[in-house]
């Protein structure tokens, strides 16, 4: 594994400007680029505090708004955001995207009644960063506030509404600072970008069909390895744990369980909502239960399919239950 927590190609990562083209453009500028991803959550919650690097739902929704620029998204593993710079130049890359979101939360008082819900605010700030100097090139900060059962709940809501809104200022920013012309890479050297995306495609194809290859976030962990490896046993080929398009193919040509679909019906069942097995498969039973959940918790759309807002939901149900019964 290299610094940058993806597997270690031979080579490394090369770089020269297109022929024929000026060093530096301040059009479309993102496209191409190689952007590091770092993320850094700080909750305040109940009188205590967390800080964690790394946030699987940060990095997700940070993601999902660069990919629509065109850029070479590549994920850091990082304790801090000065360790993501020196990774990110470490690996060559152009640009390193930082999103650092504090949030915290407080009881809603209300005239009458009592409510599990909760305020919560958090404040967002997204850097875009040139690895080898540093320098900050693109910036924008945004103050969200949305109810929530607890910040795990609101947290998908709060980053969002405003991060498309951040990228682009920040995006702005930095192109209006001017950046190199997306770089070439050279035909032998190390594609780590693209290494990462084929990790993420499959560990994403992998947890689709029953394979628990961990989160999509295009790192290759012991998890990820497993579940190649065991998909590998199941392709009659030699199992490795190394990523590749001819495991990725055959994993595409399966029958897909529905993951999302397979972890709301645990929790249905679990919260007595749901009375079959879970099975990852859409029926009748199981899309009613969704949509009296959806209802319940005031989805903003009722239409019976899983989705990360409302496993958010039913988990923080969960956990609410559970802190009741051991009251």
């Amino acid at each position: 594994m290299n610094m940058l927590g993806l597997a270690t190609l031979a080579g490394g990562l090369i770089v020269v400007p297109p022929a024929g083209q000026p060093a530096w453009g301040a059009s479309d500028c993102l496209d191409g680029q190689a952007v590091g991803l770092f993320t850094l959550r700080q909750d305040k919650e109940a009188g205590r505090s967390r800080s964690q690097p790394g946030d699987g739902t940060l990095e997700n929704l940070l993601g999902r708004s660069l990919r629509s620029s065109g850029a070479r998204l590549v994920p850091v593993a990082a304790d801090s955001r000065d360790e993501a710079v020196s990774q990110a130049r470490a690996g060559g890359l152009t640009l390193l995207a930082a999103l650092e979101v504090e949030a915290q939360s407080r009881a809603i008082d209300l005239d009458y009644g009592a409510t599990d819900l909760v305020d919560v605010a958090a404040d967002l700030t997204l850097k875009l960063i040139m690895p080898a100097s540093g320098e900050v090139v693109g910036e924008a900060n945004a103050r969200s506030k949305a109810p929530g059962l607890d910040i795990e709940d609101a947290l998908p809501e709060l980053v969002q509404k405003p991060l498309q809104r951040l990228v682009k200022q920040a995006a702005s920013g930095a192109c209006d600072r001017g950046l190199p012309e997306a770089p070439l890479l050279v035909a032998d050297a190390s594609e780590t970008s693209e290494q990462s995306e084929l990790i993420r495609l499959l560990q994403r194809e992998l947890n689709a069909r029953g394979y628990d290859a961990g989160e999509d976030d295009g790192r290759l962990g012991e998890r990820s390895q497993s579940a190649i490896r065991a998909a590998e046993r199941d392709a009659n080929l030699t199992p490795t744990g190394e990523p590749s398009e001819q495991l990725l193919d055959w994993v595409r040509a399966q029958p897909i369980e529905d993951r999302l679909l397979f972890q709301a019906e645990e929790l249905l069942v679990e919260l007595g909502l749901l009375e079959s097995a879970p099975a990852g498969v859409r029926t009748t039973p199981s899309e009613l239960a969704i949509r009296d959940a959806e209802r319940a918790f005031g989805l903003p759309r009722v239409d019976g399919v899983a989705d990360e807002q409302l496993l958010g939901k039913l988990r923080a149900e969960v956990r609410r239950r559970k802190a009741a019964a051991a009251s």
